[in-house]
């Protein structure tokens, strides 16, 4: 516009600041028709900023307002009459005083401290009001002034793109938009500098667009980058083509178009090019070989190992010249991808890079901070919360809460509205650690990561951004597999087999060779699992999809995802019923074998764990026992591992129910190998493992340290003990939830955790290096099984598996310390047998083809009670003749009379010492006929043999002289306890020393205050079991209060000889593992007890107060041991009738005149007696006396 027309239009403005109504302005305007134009409005807007800056606010502020009318007039915005044309205007007053404070700004620093200010303002309608600025920004000034204009537009531009804070898609649209309009009148020809650095930053901000399709905002970056080194080369502007090349490598490796392959090798070589013009260690040249580093990390040509060790190598040389002072944030993008490089590492120790990369974010994480660096600090702390996830080092369970912890704090600063593509991969990394989460129910925490999935997929869109949504639905379609086994199994995965093939449809696997290939793994998966239900196509199907996934994860590329599919690979050969058997059988072992050269224990122990626990069993099929015993041996070295590892008992637990069977498995195919001496073993250290480390902890050991070396023992002894109280403090905490525990306390908890763990370990190793002390604290030998075997007091081994079962006999002669081992084979007792018949009440359980299951029958005993006594019968003789028959015959031809059962699995809630057959085999009806396994041989039973050389120790140095006995704590919601004051009159009478805490001073607080003052415990009062949770089995004591195992494990009862619990469901352990055998009687063993009567199911009342009271006579004035007594006293009770037991209590209480207490327990048991029918016997079925069980020694 020439200087002439200028004038005219500052004329006109001058005239209407002269003429300030709207009556006067109107016929001015009238006046001047061919000036009302969009330049008008422009040079109004210059006029009003010339008016600011000399001083003159109201006229600057009328010309404003005067311009927004025009611009109203002529259409080029909404009316202000409107909220949105009224919201429009105050935008486009915010970005022109934007732009005004970054022309007066000294430095850009003073510039973006405004703006940081200001970002709450920084909206959507900021966007639509600076578009809408493009029609009119230049309208009315001339070519210099333009350029002026769009130079400050691209500064402002630039400024606002690289601001850290504020809504980044908010911020790069404004960017965009100030680069456009820059480049409107910027030009190469007239401009070259500017227009590069525009057309550079132009190709940012698309590259990284949070909105619009993701894939055509990269093609847009990348064409802008190609347009700009069009108009240059190498040598004619080396500085802006390595700045520009640089930036449209980085493009090429996250590129969604074309081949990914090809684009990462554009990638590569550009890089190479830049590095060669660029100064050695200059800011410049790091960058560049930090993106080459990110390129090689991406790389899917050559060696995947060696391309990770190439990324590493140019992060190791950029982070050399990045100091934290002077290159803040390029150091710590170069930490930050040194950590992503360590956590893809395969060369060196999986675990150690794990280590690595964990350490490299958090140094990265002291240097940025939210504040300043938002996104780099979400990205990092992303990547960190992966990095737990994924890590071997230390206890897994605790590394996936830790991860938790990380995401969870992240949720505080990364929201939807600001960072919606950040929001989406937190949300897609909390579904992932979810769905392996250790902790809580596992159907709660797969729905979570399900919930989780489906947020990360509402931004996450295959239009806008593909590669990201497929990563989300490969994960949401693993979720759904794995529910599939908790629930609804067809429905969920036929929900799997369909997610996995929508990102089969839509990716490829040039383009998106990882996504694709665990689509395709995934998809495999669910046909496999079809196939193992009969589905003789799915197999097919799963053998074709796993193959054509090998396409693309090979060994050398990605080992880990390869071993995968081998391991899969092995499971569906393993369950084909098409083709030859043996073809099948020999493709498993290949599949299998090959997983294992990449499943290390040390490395890869969860996967190496559950594929050598597969090929094992593999192998025990097809009888093939030796190798069987080989490769169980390394499952179980990746479950010692895992198990040592873990920080809490709770964790312990959850590595052992893993493989709950997997001990059994091992022993069997050790046993079918023929040694038995390792069968046993095996056995041993997968019973009451808990239990094994605390008596082993505290053994008699520790006392002969003492007086060798007393500095070391004081030592252990500090780090023992400090390991006691953590274990008191992990039972407090375990049933709360999250929410009460919050992460900083978890993660306190951790850390101590940690640190104590290490001291302990520490102090054993010390030990240990002591001589005569090199075995301290080993896992148990046969050696010390053999130490826990009596002479003519066998311990005897129950296991079960799919293939039949084994009695592995250890015995000592009277004559003979040497222990021999007589294994018993039992067939008949399989796997389907039991747990079909003692399914426990939950989703997963087996169904019996034989009616209730013994749980069943027994939870509804209260409606049904004929039907629990007749499963009880069913399930009870079936086991006389599968379990205990060929045992107790052996026994009786050794002429052994006691004999200790260690039994495993669900035999842990059976009385197998009343398992049953008939004298006469063609009889089964008379009850009174039957020939019971006690009959002859008097069982006890034992968590394990270490827990009886605990107890015998103590037993040995303690004298039964004094008894605490709890009479019928009350008030309590459940019934009176007719006969228990009885019962406990007739055991007080036996002590000279006693105590009786009764009614209501039967407190908790007072009884536990009372437990270490005696050497016999009686507890008569009511009793429960939570087999789910048995932390919270107990004794009910006054005012409802229970006793629990919590609080026995908490305790140290070192001078109790023997707890009498005669309750209901004393015996009982937890259900999830129940080889742990977490019961009453475990706790009170680790205590310091040395032996425990307890019960297996709710007693009857009268009954149990007579067994108790035959118990005592026995024991006490006949001198028999606890586990003979109990033995005898069942015997009475199911042999005698109502009168002979009327006839004993008559003859008892004539001998008894001058025991007050005896005589008016046995005077009250007579008169119950008479009561009852002579010639019959009330109690002759097993309900009412094989309840008890004797453990310990």
């Amino acid at each position: 516009m020439s200087e002439k027309e200028t004038k005219k239009y500052w004329n006109l403005i001058v005239q209407l600041i002269k003429n300030p109504t709207q009556e006067e302005r109107e016929l001015i305007l009238r006046a001047n028709e061919t000036l009302i134009d969009p330049i008008l409005v422009q040079q109004l807007a210059l006029f009003a900023e010339a008016m600011r800056r000399g001083g003159n606010e109201s006229v600057a502020q009328d010309l404003i307002d005067y311009s927004t009318q025009l611009a109203e007039r002529l259409k080029l915005i909404p009316s202000s009459k409107t909220s949105e044309g009224r919201k429009l205007i105050e935008e486009q007053r915010f970005i022109y005083q934007c732009i005004e404070q970054m022309v007066r700004s000294v430095t850009k620093k003073k510039f973006q401290e405004f703006l940081i200010d200001n970002q709450a303002i920084f909206t959507k309608h900021t966007i639509k009001a600076f578009d809408a600025m493009g029609s009119i920004v230049y309208a009315g000034i001339d070519t210099h002034m333009q350029q002026v204009s769009a130079v400050t537009i691209s500064a402002f531009g630039k400024v606002i793109q690289l601001l850290p804070q504020g809504d980044r898609a908010v911020n790069l649209e404004l960017a965009i938009i100030a680069h456009r309009m820059a480049l409107q009148v910027i030009s190469y020809q007239a401009m070259p500098d500017e227009w590069l650095e525009a057309m550079n930053l132009l190709g940012l901000a698309y590259v990284y667009r949070a909105v619009d399709d993701r894939s055509k905002n990269i093609e847009r970056g990348i064409d802008t980058y190609r347009q700009a080194l069009s108009v240059i080369s190498q040598n004619s502007d080396p500085k802006s083509w390595a700045t520009i090349s640089m930036n449209l490598a980085s493009a090429y490796v996250i590129r969604i178009e074309g081949e990914k392959a090809q684009n990462i090798e554009e990638a590569i070589s550009l890089h190479k090019k830049i590095l060669l013009v660029k100064q050695y260690g200059s800011l410049e040249w790091t960058q560049s070989i930090m993106n080459l580093g990110a390129a090689y990390t991406a790389r899917l040509r050559g060696n995947k190992s060696d391309n990770i060790e190439l990324a590493i190598d140019a992060y190791k040389q950029a982070i050399q010249f990045l100091t934290q002072d002077e290159h803040r944030y390029d150091r710590a993008l170069a930490l930050m991808n040194l950590g992503i490089a360590f956590d893809e590492r395969q060369q060196g120790d999986r675990r150690q890079n794990i280590e690595e990369a964990i350490d490299y974010y958090k140094q990265a994480l002291f240097i940025l901070n939210y504040n300043d660096f938002p996104y780099e600090w979400s990205q990092v702390t992303l990547n960190l919360a992966v990095a737990y996830y994924l890590r071997v080092e230390g206890d897994r369970a605790e590394n996936i809460e830790e991860s938790i912890s990380i995401c969870r704090s992240a949720t505080k600063s990364i929201k939807r509205e600001d960072m919606p593509v950040e929001w989406s991969q937190l949300m897609n990394n909390l579904g992932l650690i979810y769905s392996n989460r250790i902790r809580e129910s596992r159907a709660k925490n797969v729905s979570t990561a399900i919930n989780f999935y489906e947020k990360s997929l509402s931004v996450r869109t295959s239009e806008k951004m593909p590669n990201e949504w497929a990563q989300s639905m490969v994960n949401l379609g693993l979720a759904y597999y794995v529910k599939a086994h908790i629930a609804d199994w067809s429905t969920n995965i036929q929900a799997s087999i369909d997610t996995n093939k929508q990102v089969i449809q839509l990716l490829s696997s040039e383009n998106s060779p990882e996504a694709w290939s665990a689509a395709i793994a995934n998809l495999a998966a669910s046909y496999g699992e079809k196939a193992k239900r009969g589905d003789r196509e799915s197999a097919e199907l799963a053998i074709d999809a796993n193959r054509e996934a090998l396409r693309v994860r090979t060994k050398e590329i990605m080992p880990a995802g390869w071993a995968l599919i081998m391991m899969n690979l092995g499971l569906i050969y393993s369950n084909r019923s098409l083709g030859e058997p043996l073809y099948n059988f020999e493709q498993a072992v290949v599949s299998y074998r090959n997983a294992l050269t990449v499943f290390k224990p040390e490395k890869l122990p969860v996967d190496c764990r559950k594929t050598a626990y597969l090929l094992g069993n593999l192998y025990s099929e097809h009888q093939q026992w030796s190798k069987a015993c080989e490769i169980y041996q390394i499952a179980l070295e990746a479950t010692e591992i895992l198990y040592k590892a873990s920080l809490f008992r709770s964790n312990q637990e959850s590595e052992l129910v893993e493989t709950n069977d997997l001990f059994r498995l091992a022993a069997y195919a050790h046993a079918k190998n023929s040694d038995f001496e390792a069968a046993a073993t095996i056995i041993e250290r997968g019973r009451a493992r808990g239990l094994s480390d605390v008596l082993e902890r505290d053994s008699a050991k520790v006392e002969n340290l003492q007086a060798s070396y007393p500095s070391v023992y004081e030592r252990y002894k500090e780090a023992s003990e400090a390991l006691y109280q953590l274990e008191i403090e992990e039972r407090s905490t375990t049933d709360l939830t999250l929410d009460q525990l919050d992460d900083l306390s978890q993660r306190n908890l951790r850390q101590q955790a940690s640190t104590i763990r290490k001291q302990f370990k520490d102090a054993i190793d010390l030990v240990r290096c002591q001589n005569g002390f090199e075995d301290f604290f080993t896992p148990i030998t046969w050696k010390d099984i053999s130490k826990a075997v009596k002479p003519q007091q066998p311990l005897i081994y129950y296991l079960y598996v799919d293939d039949g079962g084994l009695a592995i006999i250890i015995q000592k002669s009277r004559n003979n310390e040497l222990c021999k081992i007589n294994p018993i084979w039992l067939p008949r007792l399989i796997e389907d047998f039991v747990e079909g018949n003692m399914a426990i009440l939950s989703a997963d359980k087996k169904v019996s083809p034989f009616g209730p299951t013994w749980f069943e029958a027994y939870r509804d005993r209260g409606t049904s009670f004929s039907s629990w006594l007749r499963t009880m019968d069913f399930l009870l003789r079936s086991l006389w003749h599968t379990t205990m028959k060929p045992v107790v015959e052996y026994l009786e031809n050794q002429d052994i009379n006691k004999a200790i059962i260690i039994p495993t699995g669900y035999l842990n809630f059976l009385p197998l010492h009343a398992t049953w057959g008939s004298y006469e085999e063609g009889d089964r009806t008379d009850i009174a006929q039957r020939r019971y396994a006690s009959d002859s041989i008097d069982f006890s039973y034992a968590p394990n043999a270490r827990s009886l050389t605990a107890a015998q120790a103590i037993a040995n140095s303690i004298l039964t002289d004094t008894l605490l006995a709890i009479n019928e704590p009350r008030p309590t919601e459940a019934s009176v306890l007719t006969h228990a004051e009885q019962e406990v009159k007739s055991a007080l009478s036996y002590f000279s020393i006693n105590k009786t805490v009764e009614h209501e001073r039967a407190s908790r607080s007072n009884v536990m205050a009372a437990l270490s003052q005696h050497s016999v415990l009686h507890f008569s009062c009511h009793g429960k079991a939570n087999l789910f949770k048995p932390l919270e089995s107990g004794l009910i004591m006054a005012e409802d209060e229970v006793l629990t195992l919590r609080d026995f494990f908490d305790s140290k009862l070192n001078n109790v000889r023997i707890a009498i619990l005669s309750a209901c469901e004393t015996g009982l352990p937890g259900a999830r593992l129940p080889d742990e055998a977490i019961s009453l009687p475990t706790g009170l063993l680790q205590a310091g007890v040395a032996g425990v009567l307890a019960s297996l199911w709710a007693v009857d009342d009268l009954s149990t107060t007579m067994l108790i009271v035959r118990f005592y006579q026995y024991w006490r004035r006949k001198n028999l041991e606890p586990s003979e007594a109990l033995a005898n006293a069942q015997r009475w009770i199911r042999s005698t009738t109502n009168g002979d037991k009327m006839a004993y209590f008559l003859s008892l209480k004539e001998e008894n005149h001058s025991n007050q207490l005896l005589y008016e327990a046995i005077d009250y048991l007579y008169n119950e007696s008479v009561w009852l029918n002579a010639d019959e016997n009330d109690f002759l079925h097993p309900h009412y006396w094989a309840a008890f069980t004797y453990f310990g020694v």
